[in-house]
């Protein structure tokens, strides 16, 4: 997990629906990895990062691949969640990981996480 879930916060008063959209871009440090990432929302306390996967994904799972080492891609994803719980309080956050060899040179940055009740 990537720990946005501490600043990304939604508490629907409403309708329970709420829709959001990702625009950010990725790179892998090492030549021909790629990077796979989820998005996924939860209660209680958000995870820090580094921790492992929890909560509940929604969306599919996301895997862009790179062919040259530092090689940047951009990309933009809009979902919707049904059936929160009007008063709760959810935390959002992403989690991503590299595809191939390493753990850690998979980065995003510039992210933009856009979260509204509908």
């Amino acid at each position: 997990m990537m720990g946005l879930g501490s600043t990304l916060k939604l508490t629907p008063t409403f309708s329970g629906t709420v829709i959001i959209k990702l625009d950010s871009e990725a790179k892998n440090t090492i030549d021909g990895n790629g990077i796979q990432f989820e998005i996924f929302y939860g209660t209680g306390s958000a995870p820090s990062n580094g921790s492992l996967t929890t909560g509940t994904q929604v969306g599919p799972t996301f895997e862009r691949d790179f062919w040259g080492k530092n090689a940047t891609v951009g990309f933009s994803t809009n979902l919707t969640i049904t059936g929160l719980t009007v008063g709760t309080p959810y935390w959002f956050d992403i989690a991503l990981k590299s595809l191939g060899s390493g753990s850690s040179d998979a980065t995003m940055r510039n992210i933009e996480f856009y979260i509204e009740e509908i």
